[in-house]
């Protein structure tokens, strides 16, 4: 904005990025369901990096991504931080099936719901108290969850 006239001081520009709110990144339903619209692999990388900033017992993690991405590094990084993988897709065309992402999954027990609601609700029923709930991968599956949990809390 300055480029084009504005005149907008530095306090201004990192008291709106502080006010800032981004539906879908690094927001937290209740305390233990965290939805994060990482759909690419530096997306990925940096939501691994927050979340080993935070405190919980087990992660379980949601994870749905689209056809067109690079589907095996992001379930690479994001894999291993999981203690129970729950492996959906959104019903778009481009959603990938599951299945796909099994075989490069290593050591980890993995459920595929191919339901998104569904998917979310087992986690739930899985999750202890301080355990975390991370659901990511996809913008449409992060959408989806976010209508289905919004109705809920």
């Amino acid at each position: 904005m300055r480029k084009k006239g504005y005149k907008i001081s530095g306090s201004a520009i990192k008291d709106g990025l502080n006010k800032a709110f981004w539906p879908g990144r690094m927001e937290f339903i209740r305390n233990n369901i965290l939805l994060d619209c990482a759909h690419n692999p530096h997306g990925i990388n940096v939501l691994v990096n927050e979340i080993k900033k935070l405190n919980y017992n087990r992660l379980i993690l949601v994870f749905g991504v689209s056809s067109d991405k690079d589907y095996t590094k992001m379930i690479k990084s994001i894999a291993p931080l999981a203690d129970e993988i729950i492996l959906t897709r959104t019903m778009l065309e481009r959603g990938l099936e599951p299945g796909l992402l099994v075989e490069i999954i290593k050591n980890k027990k993995v459920i595929i719901i191919k339901s998104v609601k569904n998917a979310v609700k087992t986690a739930m029923n899985k999750a202890k108290k301080n355990d975390l709930i991370l659901i990511t991968g996809s913008i449409f599956v992060v959408g989806e969850s976010r209508g289905f949990l919004g109705k809920i809390y």
